[in-house]
């Protein structure tokens, strides 16, 4: 073998051994480097235990009664209510929601007071469990704080029985788990799921027409059934407008909860249950008079309506 011959292997084993150099330090400089790593978003679980919490009445007149809800984890947390149009107003970080708080219909304000329960996980995100209805079944507005948006999320749940079940809901431990809006929450040996959804709120710029103001109010309407046996009854439902918001409650298990609102003229608006798409309400305005339209029926109902 002669020295061209030689000369020739050794540059191509000194480059073999370069490169293989490069990329040893290469992948070891990769491992090192953060930068390098892909880091993917974890989804988001959170984990709620109630709190024990003091309502110290800090105000009171004719008009309004304003509550704090106190304990080791809140800060400046308020609820207003609102006497004289029977509405009850959430604050916390000067970020205000009104709620669907049952405190005046067939119970005493002390009552409903003590109803609420409030629940927090450990990076702050709160849970209230408001009571909305006290007959048939016993009904709650589930309101979610996140801290870190500063936004409110909302969602409903309800005994489906009639025992007697405000004992067990005021005595037992309470627990949520969260995970990517939708949760599981336990009451004792009952347990509800659901979805969390965003409460959006209507500000002075929304591109509303003004005469939604119309539609604000409480509605209440009663339709016959009649079985192919032949015994009748009725199915009632108590509707609340709100600026931003509408709830139904009912005398069966069927249609009750939040509902967005949905403008579609300056005289009629649709009532849409994101949970449900079997729930349909439309109500519209001519004159004086306010008439329905329920589910999937072609018939428009007159309907009372009170401000």
């Amino acid at each position: 073998m002669n020295k061209n011959t030689n000369a020739y292997f050794m540059k191509k084993w000194s480059l073999f051994f370069l490169l293989t150099g490069i990329i040893i330090n290469f992948s070891a400089c990769k491992k090192e480097n953060p930068r390098l790593q892909v880091n993917y978003p974890k989804k988001q679980e959170s984990s709620y235990q109630q709190e024990k919490i003091k309502k110290i009445k800090i105000k009171e007149d004719e008009n309004s009664i304003i509550y704090e809800l106190q304990s080791s984890n809140l800060n400046k947390l308020y609820l207003k209510l609102d006497l004289n149009k029977e509405i009850a107003e959430l604050e916390i970080k000067n970020n205000r929601i009104e709620t669907n708080f049952n405190f005046t219909y067939d119970i005493t304000i002390e009552d409903a007071i003590n109803r609420i329960k409030v629940l927090s996980d450990t990076n702050g995100n709160l849970i209230f469990l408001i009571p909305t209805a006290t007959e048939e079944y016993l009904s709650f507005q589930i309101l979610k704080y996140e801290s870190k948006s500063n936004m409110f999320f909302s969602s409903n749940f309800y005994f489906e029985t009639h025992k007697d079940v405000l004992g067990v809901f005021l005595n037992s431990s309470i627990s949520l788990h969260e995970k990517d809006n939708k949760y599981t929450l336990n009451v004792a040996s009952y347990k509800f799921t659901g979805y969390f959804q965003p409460e959006i709120k209507i500000n002075a710029n929304a591109n509303w027409n003004k005469n939604l103001i119309d539609f604000k109010g409480f509605y209440n309407i009663c339709t016959a059934n009649e079985r192919k046996d032949s015994i009748k009854s009725e199915t009632c439902y108590e509707i609340t407008i709100k600026s931003d918001l509408a709830s139904i409650d009912a005398n069966t298990s069927l249609c009750k909860g939040n509902y967005k609102i949905e403008q579609i003229q300056n005289n009629e608006i649709n009532l849409i249950n994101e949970n449900d798409n079997n729930c349909h309400f439309k109500i519209k305005k001519e004159e004086r008079n306010y008439f329905i339209k329920l589910n999937n029926s072609n018939d428009w109902i007159i309907i009372e309506k009170e401000n």
